[in-house]
């Protein structure tokens, strides 16, 4: 008779899953500040100048918490915390959004007006068209940058919205209870796509399309204007640059994206996709899967360089990318990856060590190798005999680093991005309850 292994019980899985999702709750702003939202997260910039920042990396955040809060079987305590978390923060979105536009800007200051106090309360947004959200909300600065920062010289760095930023409020949208100002539709992602003889792209980014064997059409990562950034401010401002000046593609946002799209065109989606959408989607597609192909390949052979630069916007952490690519195949009902790329990533789980890095060791590693890890056993994709020592092993030295009180380790998820390193202990912390969620799941208590 064959016999299913089932996972021996990870010491205290559940009493760190209670203790993080308590933290996290209580980490999260209970109602707006002057220079922060409710349901946002207090989150750190390391850089020029280090200090505690509020910026979209709360949304990254919540759809851990969204996922997590997915996760069948939860202890009761955990799933009623989880889902005031994701209450508290249901107008996040709306309030990251760039609305109304002006050559594919915003006024931050008129978005703060309409949507500070409540999202409802948006008469004057053009509900017809669609738009786009920013790393930074504008809330205490009225700019895309944050909020009293000292500028050297006064010289202000703005961020160009990003469609990473916006298909993560989508896919928000579409997993729990958050709202957006304007609603999405597919029609929003199509001036992403990438037109060789209107848009210019990053070298990296440049490669990135030859070695996948792609020439346009693939979703790019900034919503850049076509023409000269137009400010409607009260106080005009003569020393403000913009970033970045060209474009790029890669890998996690464009799976981020085609997820997004997908959501909103399949069942319970709006409605079906138009051909225009169903082509970019095809191309994204194509390159999603080359790309991967090539960089997990180059991970069985001993190179993780090869996803960190695949997907130089994420940690710098080979399973990181693997894992949202995972999640993303599971959200889009196993459309995003073909089957022999699964079948690689799952071979990679297995064969690779699970602290494997290349610029960046520590934490982060073992924790997105044991999300990833996770995900695959439980949708399926590889079986736990294959991996149940090694989820002991990581899980046993991940825990030699969480405080009493179930304080994870930080993590950096944007590195050298805009002013630094973005990182956030709370973001660490979703991220852990999403991976405690997925093991729950899978018989680990």
């Amino acid at each position: 008779m064959i016999t299913t292994p089932t996972l021996p019980a990870l010491p205290g899985l559940l009493g760190w899953l209670e203790r993080t999702t308590e933290r996290l709750a209580m980490m999260q702003h209970g109602s707006d500040g002057p220079t922060f939202f409710r349901g946002e997260f207090p989150m750190w910039l390391t850089g020029a100048v280090s200090r505690a920042d509020h910026n979209y990396l709360s949304g990254y955040a919540l759809l851990h918490v969204a996922l997590a809060a997915r996760c069948p079987d939860l202890p009761p305590h955990v799933a009623q915390l989880l889902g005031t978390i994701l209450r508290t923060a249901t107008d996040l979105p709306a309030r990251y959004q760039s609305c109304p536009r002006s050559h594919g800007l915003r006024s931050v200051q008129e978005n703060n007006a309409n949507n500070a106090n409540n999202v409802d309360n948006v008469d004057n947004v053009d509900k017809a068209s669609n738009t786009t959200s920013n790393w930074y909300s504008g809330r205490g600065s009225d700019l895309p940058a944050p909020a009293r920062y000292p500028w050297p010289q006064g010289r202000i760095l703005c961020l160009h919205d990003d469609y990473d930023d916006t298909a993560i409020s989508v896919l928000l949208s579409q997993l729990g209870p958050f709202r957006l100002a304007v609603p999405a539709s597919a029609a929003l992602f199509l001036a992403a796509a990438y037109d060789p003889a209107r848009d210019q792209l990053a070298p990296k980014s440049i490669r990135r399309l030859h070695l996948t064997g792609m020439a346009r059409d693939v979703y790019q990562s900034w919503a850049l204007p076509t023409s000269a950034p137009v400010l409607d401010l009260n106080t005009p401002q003569t020393n403000t640059h913009w970033l970045p000046d060209v474009n790029s593609v890669e890998l996690s946002t464009v799976a981020n994206v085609f997820t997004a799209v997908h959501m909103l065109t399949g069942p319970g989606g709006a409605g079906d996709i138009d051909e225009k959408s169903l082509s970019l989607q095809c191309a994204s597609r194509t390159f999603i899967n080359a790309l991967t192909h090539i960089a997990v390949g180059k991970l069985l052979e001993g190179d993780a360089s090869y996803l960190d630069f695949a997907s130089s916007y994420y940690p710098r952490v080979p399973f990181a990318p693997l894992a949202f690519l995972v999640h993303n195949h599971v959200l889009t009902s196993g459309a995003l990856l073909d089957p022999s790329v699964v079948e690689r990533i799952a071979q990679a789980v297995v064969a690779v060590d699970p602290h494997a890095g290349w610029r960046s060791h520590g934490f982060a590693n073992a924790a997105y190798w044991l999300n990833c890890c996770a995900w695959c056993v439980a949708e399926g994709l590889l079986g736990l005999s294959q991996v149940h020592r090694s989820i002991e092993q990581v899980w046993a030295a991940l825990c030699a680093q969480v405080a009493a009180d179930g304080l994870w380790p930080d993590i950096v998820f944007f590195h050298a991005a805009h002013l630094g390193d973005y990182s956030g202990l709370p973001y660490a912390q979703a991220l852990m309850i999403e991976t405690m969620a997925q093991l729950h799941a899978i018989g680990a208590t």
